[in-house]
């Protein structure tokens, strides 16, 4: 049975804008409680059911003694089904500065709770904020979840121009259900794709051992950003001169791409070979 702080639920969680460039993962780890509110940084979840007897929104779950339910670790998102309303919760992911042209995976894994049978919904959408008003775009889409061994969603997604999007999942069970789980989601890009982008104020040089960005009218904001293969950042720097040289001793030998961004916006960017 539930328990009763678990009968009143919050419309929405505060809503925040944190913004994330890919690549990004979370198990939901790290956060306290057993059936507690309380996600990773950036994300936010709405609750659009009307009727508050037996209603729940997105919610942390830990492991138990005699019950497994994250997939990874101890930690795990869940929707306990409402008990006389057909479901209506979103989960948003943080903002995602994304670059147009290229392909972004979105990976993530759901179950049902092996308890009891159920029949569960899950949808995936992406819309440019955090409300399910915004999320025009349906990604993917499940109504008949039944397994109770953790399954893994795999959706691609392509922005046309570069954007900050949020991707949300939606929790749309029929009432009366019992538990969905969802853990380890990861939104990720092959670095090889981010396309090289020329701009005739910025300019990037790199002799293999150090790097100089050249700005003829520095932006307040500005960062260098150098990424590997696999998409993540390994070096971020602030840009406040018109010429600025940094040392790539800290990188081992190969290919990257260095970036000059301002708000997540990218200006220029190109490959760069590290050697010594």
């Amino acid at each position: 049975m539930r328990t009763p702080f678990l009968l009143l639920a919050l419309a929405t969680a505060p809503f925040v804008s944190a913004q994330v460039i890919p690549p990004y993962s979370t198990g939901f780890e790290g956060q306290v409680g057993n059936l507690a509110p309380l996600f990773p940084d950036g994300w936010n979840w709405e609750d659009l059911n009307t009727v508050p007897l037996g209603n729940q929104s997105w919610q942390i779950i830990k492991n138990t003694v005699s019950q497994t339910n994250a997939r990874t670790d101890s930690t795990a998102a869940h929707m306990f089904s409402h008990g006389s309303e057909m479901n209506n919760d979103w989960l948003y992911t943080p903002g995602m500065q994304l670059q147009g042209g290229t392909t972004y995976t979105i990976s993530f894994w759901y179950s049902v709770a092996p308890l009891f049978p159920s029949t569960e919904r899950l949808a995936l959408h992406a819309g440019p904020a955090p409300t399910a008003l915004a999320m025009t775009e349906t990604l993917w889409s499940n109504t008949n979840i039944e397994n109770p061994v953790y399954e893994q969603a795999v959706v691609e997604y392509t922005p046309d121009d570069d954007e900050v999007r949020y991707f949300a999942f939606h929790y749309f069970s029929e009432e009366f259900q019992f538990i969905l789980l969802l853990d380890d989601v990861s939104i990720t890009y092959d670095g090889a794709s981010i396309a090289e982008r020329g701009s005739a104020d910025r300019s990037v040089w790199c002799d293999g051992r150090s790097l100089t960005v050249s700005i003829d009218t520095p932006v307040n904001g500005e960062l260098l950003v150098i990424t590997d293969a696999s998409g993540r950042a390994v070096l971020e720097r602030p840009l406040t001169a018109e010429r600025t040289t940094f040392g790539l001793d800290g990188l081992s030998e190969g290919i990257y791409l260095a970036s000059v961004t301002d708000r997540g916006r990218t200006s220029r960017s190109q490959r760069i070979a590290v050697a010594r």
